[in-house]
């Protein structure tokens, strides 16, 4: 009887694991479903819509402390044995268990501007449990090891739930820098079995082996076997209830923040499942009272010989043992929540890599899982996830995800552990993930592209000059021409109001600079490809990383030809006072100046200069000219 008490405990232990954790789905923007478990990260497409019951199926199946096998042997005559002491062996101090199953009846989501909005409704059946290892060696040993020692099992405690959840999301762009994204949700209780341990301990007495223990212990339960007989008959509840009008309400969210350190380097904190659920239908509690009690066990031959169905009879006497009250209140259990903190490093248009910290909170416990990921996107249709995980404290876990596009139609899949999908009896994490969505809209990255005219528009200087306008100067002037610096950038720069239509008044050509080398062809193309890659951040006068090697280039150049002397002229369009673009100028011109005498080079043989607004190279009419006008001017001699 013992043995099979513990082997059907196994069994179930087998069948949960350590919390809801989707870690490869969670930088996976081109699914739409990815902002379900990462709110701020808003998806590739600008819409999709997840097909009723196909488009998010999600299973997650493990445990933190040992698998099937490990009680359940194959002997080499091809014989099984039950092997109770090894399985018990593998448990941790503390131990940690869930199972989860989530199927979206529907989901959609579409991008409007900087915004993306969402929404789903989920079906969900989460079961959790903690307990200490000497919970399970007191169960197969008995308290003959524990002789004189008090066990605590205050923090023990388990929370079974199926309920519906109705969300609606919105993520927003806030700026270049900061989105943030916010799910809200109504939840819909069917089913509910937990517990509330607020004191149980059990001390062995060394004398007469009797147990004494201190317990206050709540058991609570929501379900229609409360109601009728039995599950199957559902007497005066009917499924339509069940399903759609019972009173167990709650209310839930997620929350997520994205912040982008520059061009390659992003950070993403999401919280999940922060919510309660009131528990109102077909209620039952089952109370110990509070207080200390003493049992002197159980007669062995009694326990054996026990005809009654179950050994009602043994069980009676165990309750009779321990004064417990039934009552019918409401009660209210708390969704465990999930903790995420991800930064990623954009290696290219096509791939990144992350780093991702993710904790589950349940019963006063912390389950930590860390996680290295590499996403690509190989061409137009597909796109691959991979990761490698410390999971139940198990380093053994190869995350893979696919996303398989075929025109309106997009497949997806992912798991945590490739080799516990394949072989859950073996590993303490099977997880599968995946679905059938309809997709509309450009992918974001392509929708970018046809974008950044019209943010340009609100830009400031993004680009270089073009080629036409970068010229060596290649013949001597005339000495007569030859004004000082200083002298000519008091003539060009006009007054703030001096030009209402974008083009100033006192317009004259580049300063004129006396020949002192001119450059070979060589030398030009070096010149020309910083012209191709200079970017600085929108309104800003920070120069890219993308920049750097081009600069890099320019530098080793200005170090080879000691005698070349650099000019650097900043110049902006019309948005904006005439003030704040003539300090914008010289403060990128600058820029340029500063990351080349920093790297070695001699600030003497480099003069910067801001004009603002005022040397257009077209008029500031049009969306083209303002781009044009937007420009950092190189000239070497």
């Amino acid at each position: 009887m013992r043995k099979i008490i513990i082997l059907l405990y196994l069994s179930l232990m087998v069948t949960i694991s350590s919390a809801q954790q989707d870690l490869t789905m969670y930088n996976m923007n081109i699914v739409g479903e990815s902002i379900e478990v990462n709110p701020s990260l808003m998806p590739e497409y600008k819409g999709y819509f997840g097909l009723p019951g196909i488009s998010y199926n999600y299973f997650l199946f493990s445990n933190n402390s040992f698998t099937y096998r490990d009680f359940h042997q194959v002997r080499s005559d091809d014989s099984t044995e039950i092997n109770i002491d090894n399985a018990v062996s593998k448990l941790d101090k503390k131990n940690f268990l869930t199972t989860q199953a989530r199927i979206n009846l529907i989901g959609f989501g579409f991008h409007i501007n900087k915004n993306y909005f969402t929404g789903n409704i989920t079906e969900r059946v989460i079961f959790n449990f903690v307990f200490p290892k000497e919970l399970l060696e007191l169960l197969n040993q008995g308290n003959g090891p524990f002789i004189g020692q008090t066990l605590d099992f205050s923090n023990m405690g388990f929370d079974g739930t199926h309920f519906r959840e109705y969300t609606l999301g919105w993520a927003r762009e806030v700026n270049k820098k900061l989105t943030l994204g916010v799910r809200l949700k109504y939840l819909y209780g069917m089913e509910n079995y937990s517990s509330n341990v607020g004191d149980l301990t059990l001390t062995t007495d060394a004398n007469d082996y009797g147990l004494t223990t201190n317990t206050n212990i709540t058991i609570n339960s929501s379900t229609p076997s409360n109601h009728a007989d039995s599950y199957e008959q559902f007497d005066g509840l009917g499924w339509g209830t069940y399903i759609s009008s019972l009173n167990n309400k709650g209310f839930g969210g997620d929350f997520g923040a994205t912040y982008k350190l520059n061009d390659k380097w992003s950070i993403n904190a999401s919280v999940l499942d922060l919510g309660y659920i009131t528990w109102k239908n077909d209620v039952k509690n089952y109370v110990t009272n509070a207080g200390t009690y003493y049992f002197d066990g159980i007669d062995v031959s009694e326990f054996v010989s026990d005809s009654s169905e179950s050994g009602n009879g043994t069980l009676d006497s165990l309750s009779n043992t321990f004064e417990t009250v039934e009552t019918y209140n409401s009660y209210t259990t708390y969704l465990p929540t999930h903790a995420y903190l991800t930064t990623n490093y954009k290696i290219n248009d096509k791939s990144s890599a992350s780093a991702l910290l993710h904790a589950t909170f349940f019963k006063n416990t912390i389950q930590p899982t860390f996680t290295l990921g590499y996403n690509l996107k190989v061409g137009r249709h597909l796109s691959v996830a991979t990761n490698y995980s410390y999971i139940n404290q198990n380093f053994n876990n190869i995350g893979l995800g696919l996303a398989i596009n075929a025109g309106p139609v997009q497949y997806f899949a992912t798991t945590d552990n490739i080799i516990g999908a394949l072989d859950p009896l073996s590993n303490n994490t099977a997880h599968v993930h995946f679905g059938l969505n309809l997709i509309f809209g450009k992918p974001k990255k392509e929708k970018v592209i046809k974008q950044e005219k019209a943010i340009k528009k609100e830009k400031i200087a993004e680009k270089p000059v073009e080629k036409a306008v970068v010229k060596p100067v290649e013949k001597p002037v005339e000495k007569a021409v030859v004004k000082p610096v200083e002298k000519l950038v008091e003539k060009v720069i006009p007054k703030q109001d001096a030009n209402k239509a974008g083009i100033a008044k006192e317009k004259s050509a580049a300063p004129i600079r006396p020949v002192v080398n001119i450059p070979t062809k060589e030398d030009m193309q070096i010149i020309l490809k910083v012209f191709n890659n200079l970017e600085f951040e929108n309104g800003k006068s920070v120069i890219t990383v993308s920049s750097y090697p081009s600069l890099d280039e320019l530098v080793n150049l200005m170090k080879k030809k000691t005698g070349y002397i650099l000019f650097i002229d900043g110049h902006t369009d019309n948005v904006g006072s005439a003030e704040s673009n003539l300090k914008l100028s010289q403060d990128r011109a600058d820029s340029v100046k500063k990351y080349i005498t920093e790297k070695g080079v001699d600030g003497k043989r480099i003069t910067a200069m801001g004009f603002g607004m005022s040397r257009p190279v077209l008029p500031n009419s049009t969306p083209e000219g303002r781009k044009k006008n937007r420009r950092v001017e190189l000239q070497i001699q």
